[in-house]
């Protein structure tokens, strides 16, 4: 869904609301999940969230933020990627249980994130081959250090087995280094001249 540009005189845009109502009322009894795309501004991202029944997922551009972490907004997950292409996001949904809620699983997600990226840092100079352990094995307080990291990690993930349903979000920055396709900058340099 959007609520348009009025820079774009060639195209005509309907009321989003009543689009997304339309839409999630005619899919909703067919499918296990509603997720709902909207390039829309703050005010109709409440209005999206709040007045269409059975979204179970809003993922919202436009909007400089981004979201580390889900918002819950009534009953629909509101995540947001962010403007201009900068991130990526990757929405990780597990349902085990077809009738149960959802629950934000993104805080032991980012537990776990947390202590590979610290077991990846401590990892750069040891030899392939040799273990963590066996490396730091005259450092007690690295040695100590990776202990204790391996076992948050597997606290997480296995508290995530536990958890039933559940999502979490990652936003990824997209690399800076990949070229821009030739043929679109053109298109985008004549519109701007348009208008």
């Amino acid at each position: 869904m959007t609520n348009g540009d009025a820079r774009l005189e060639a195209f005509q845009f309907g009321d989003p609301l009543t689009a997304a109502q339309e839409a999630v009322a005619d899919i909703r009894d067919k499918v296990d999940l509603v997720i709902l795309l909207a390039n829309v501004d703050d005010r109709y991202e409440t209005t999206l969230a709040e007045e269409v029944e059975g979204v179970d997922f809003l993922v919202r551009s436009r909007t400089a933020r981004y979201s580390r972490q889900p918002l819950l907004n009534g009953k629909t997950v509101v995540l947001r990627t962010g403007n201009r292409g900068k991130y990526a996001g990757i929405l990780h949904v597990r349902r085990p249980d077809p009738v149960g809620d959802f629950k934000d699983l993104s805080k032991q997600m980012q537990r776990v994130e947390f202590a590979q990226r610290r077991l990846d840092m401590l990892a750069k100079d040891v030899p392939e081959g040799q273990s963590l352990e066996a490396y730091y094995a005259k450092d007690e307080t690295r040695l100590g250090l990776v202990k204790n990291l391996r076992a948050e990690e597997q606290r997480n993930r296995e508290l995530l087995e536990t958890l039933g349903n559940g999502y979490f979000f990652t936003a990824i920055a997209l690399d800076k280094n990949i070229a821009d396709d030739p043929n679109i900058l053109p298109i985008v340099e004549e519109y701007i001249t348009k208008h």
